[in-house]
Parts: C-alpha cells; structure tokens; sequence
C-alpha cells in the first residue's frame, strides 16, 4: 500500500498543467528516431535517468528518516497533518511556482531538468508529501525505495503521455483537464493523510 501511494504519488505529480505539454514536445525530440530499436533504448534511457535524479532525494530522505524517527518520537503524528495541507494547497490551487529553464545542447540532459522543474512547479505538493512519507518509513533501506517508487511512477507516466502524443498527436493531451486532475490529487493527499493519521491513533489506543 505505502509502495502504491509512492508510485501514484510519481503518476499525478507529471499530470500537471505547469510544463508536462512542453516538456512531452522535447521528449519526443528523443523518440523522432529512424529505428523501433533506437526509440526503444531511449525509452529505458528516460526511465534510468529520471530514477538517477532521484536517487539523491532517496538518500536525503533515508538519512532525515533515521534522525527524526529517533530523535522525535511524535514526527509520526505530525506528518499526516502536512500531508493534508498540502492536498488542500492543491486543491485550492495555491502552490509553489518555480521557473526552470530547460533550455540546452544535449537531449540527454535536458531529462533530470524537465523531471526536476515538472515535479517542482506545480506538483510541488505531491513531490513534498512523497518525501515527507519515504523519511517516516522503518530504515534507510525502505526511505530509499519509497522514493524510488515516486521515479518510476513518474518516469512510466511521462513515457506513456509522451508514446500517446508521438502516435495520436500532441493535441489529443490538450483535451485533458490536467487542472482538475490537479484537484483530485489534492483530494488523493487529503484522504492518505488522514487514513495514515487515523491508523496512528487507533494503534497508540490501549
């Protein structure tokens, strides 16, 4: 389940209406290939490169986790709490806006920057609960993973909308309300948040 909500954590966070249209246009720049066979190896090349990018965060995130898990004992309590502020930011629609510019020679790179400036824009809520939720988890081991989960959510995600754009045109992803997608995360954090706070109260019930 925890492992579930990481991996749809990572979906809804590239279903956004900040950049996913522009970053799916520089994408398929990758997948304009002559060959199946080279379009393929991009695909997997798209895939490890956006889980690379996170593998930072994943360690950040098992690190923090064993501090705060020894050092404060009721961080458990308060985390659900902030889960679900931040679904309401999303739903209300307020929420960090940060421009990055993507702009550079090699495709390759570009990949990490457009993960980096979707997960960070308006998905930020998402991407802050994700983290949030790997450093509460039992040991480095599983906070690294859990992040993991995130990147391939998002990475699958990504790759599908932009296999879908390549066959079908990029119009048909403007017929989708990424907007209210947006809101129906903000819902998605609201109930995680508070099943996981409900679970903690129940279980600390003699």
């Amino acid at each position: 389940m925890e492992m579930f909500s990481q991996f749809l954590f990572g979906l809804l966070s590239v279903m956004n209406p900040c950049g996913l249209l522009i970053a799916i246009s520089y994408l398929m720049l990758l997948l304009n290939v002559q060959t199946f066979y080279k379009s393929l190896i991009n695909i997997v090349l798209i895939i490890l490169l956006v889980l690379i990018t996170y593998v930072p965060f994943g360690t950040l995130a098992g690190i923090l986790g064993e501090f705060f898990i020894s050092k404060v004992a009721y961080i458990v309590y308060i985390y659900p709490l902030i889960i679900i502020i931040l679904g309401l930011s999303l739903i209300r629609g307020k929420f960090f806006r940060i421009s990055i510019n993507i702009g550079t020679k090699s495709l390759y790179l570009m990949i990490p920057i457009i993960s980096l400036s979707i997960a960070f824009s308006c998905s930020l809520p998402l991407f802050l609960s994700s983290f949030i939720f790997a450093t509460v988890q039992e040991n480095f081991f599983k906070a690294f993973i859990s992040i993991i989960y995130y990147a391939l959510g998002f990475s699958i995600t990504l790759i599908s909308l932009t296999l879908i754009a390549k066959i079908f045109g990029q119009r048909i992803l403007y017929k989708i309300d990424l907007r209210k997608i947006q809101k129906i995360s903000g819902i998605f954090l609201v109930i995680i948040g508070t099943i996981i706070y409900l679970e903690y109260l129940t279980s600390s019930l003699p």
